[in-house]
């Protein structure tokens, strides 16, 4: 459940990003702003630091769910992994712009200023990573310290433990669901809940090529129509991370 806080606030920009996908894609004419070299450089570098921005904050909720400091790095592997790369990112953008805006005919001291504010966001996300790191572990040592060690649990009687084992069994045996019973589907549902991680990349690859044809043959009203069916999913999995 570590992931269910960024799959919301991913699934919350999704009018930003079909807005601005349809801003470049389907509106014509020049877009304001944007016809600018310079100035789509230097918004091609900052994406490194708004992503760094809706990790950190996001991670408050995630960590938290995960029983981790709320104010340390992202517990959640793929988020620290991709909040670790942002100053790499910014740093290699920063570089890709300067042959594009030399070919544009940018005199050099213009072409170099992404460059050069890729790598003051690169030292400031770097500075704020490690500023995480270090103010999770003062917050998590006087815990530690406070903390009273439990005494060990003592060990349950032999009589008393072979009473509960025929209901520990019982409860502990899993319940075949009504949809794995159905030929076909039954067996994706029955790998989907079992602890499959192929079959599981492989549905959701299959889902969203299925997403993406059904786009392609029906036109835009598929993607609007998915974003509105998603709002409550979105909503109950809010209602579920608030609830604990």
């Amino acid at each position: 459940m570590r992931f269910v806080p960024y799959a919301v606030g991913l699934f919350m920009l999704t009018p930003i990003i079909v807005w601005f996908a349809l801003w470049l894609f389907a509106f014509p004419g020049i877009k304001s702003g944007f016809d600018v070299p310079l100035a789509l450089s230097l918004f091609a570098v900052s994406v490194p630091l708004v992503v760094t921005f809706l990790i950190t904050n996001i991670a408050f909720i995630a960590n938290s769910m995960a029983g981790s400091n709320e104010f340390g790095p992202p517990a959640w592997t793929p988020a620290r992994r991709l909040l670790a790369a942002q100053p790499a990112a910014a740093v290699v953008i920063g570089a890709a712009t300067v042959p594009y805006l030399t070919s544009v005919g940018e005199p050099w001291y213009l072409a170099a200023v992404p460059l050069v504010t890729g790598i003051g966001f690169a030292l400031a996300i770097r500075l704020s990573i490690a500023r995480q790191a270090g103010g999770a572990e003062r917050r998590a040592m006087p815990e530690a310290a406070q903390r009273p060690r439990r005494p060990a649990a003592a060990s349950p009687a032999p009589q008393a433990t072979a009473h509960a084992a025929p209901q520990t069994v019982a409860r502990a045996a899993p319940r075949r669901p009504i949809l794995n019973r159905i030929p076909v589907l039954g067996r994706f549902v029955r790998e989907l809940v079992e602890d499959y991680a192929q079959e599981r990349t492989f549905f959701a690859l299959n889902l969203g090529l299925l997403w993406l044809g059904a786009a392609v043959l029906f036109g835009l009203p598929v993607i609007f129509y998915t974003a509105l069916v998603l709002v409550p999913v979105a909503f109950a999995l809010i209602i579920a991370v608030t609830r604990g």
